[in-house]
């Protein structure tokens, strides 16, 4: 335990560890996030948001995928950031959306994946969901 004589350097041990935190660390993982050397685009502290430079197709792959997946925070004011409702929007732009989902042992893995695939069919005809792999087709 450290004591003080008088409080002044206490105060100023913690307006430096503030200014620090926010001047140093905050400002050089906002600017080098991931350390990449493209420079950062959209979702900025200006509130601009990112664009989708898509008109094609979209693939996307992952052994869990849950459509209602909100990618801003608070949720409550991005409703319209889920996931469904942005490859819904880039369906009906035409974009062909291909999705690939890791069809799990039932008894082993509950991650839903008949869900989720059923869920991202309804969404648009643009939209194809494969599951790979069938277990029991395979013999796995």
């Amino acid at each position: 335990m450290v004591r003080f004589i008088n409080k002044e350097p206490l105060v100023s041990i913690a307006d430096l560890t503030l200014f620090i935190y926010k001047e140093l660390v905050v400002n050089v993982h906002y600017m080098e996030c991931f350390g990449s050397f493209a420079p950062i685009r959209g979702l900025t502290r200006d509130g601009s948001q990112a664009q989708w430079f898509v008109d094609r197709q979209i693939f996307i792959t992952g052994w869990w995928l849950w459509p209602e997946l909100y990618l801003r925070r608070p949720f409550d004011s991005f409703s319209t950031s889920r996931l469904d409702s942005l490859l819904e929007e880039k369906a009906n732009q035409g974009v062909q959306i291909y999705v690939l989902l890791y069809k799990e042992v039932s008894l082993a893995l509950k991650i839903n994946s008949l869900y989720s695939m059923r869920r991202l069919l309804k969404i648009h005809e643009n939209v194809r969901v494969l599951c790979y792999l069938d277990h029991f087709a395979a013999r796995v």
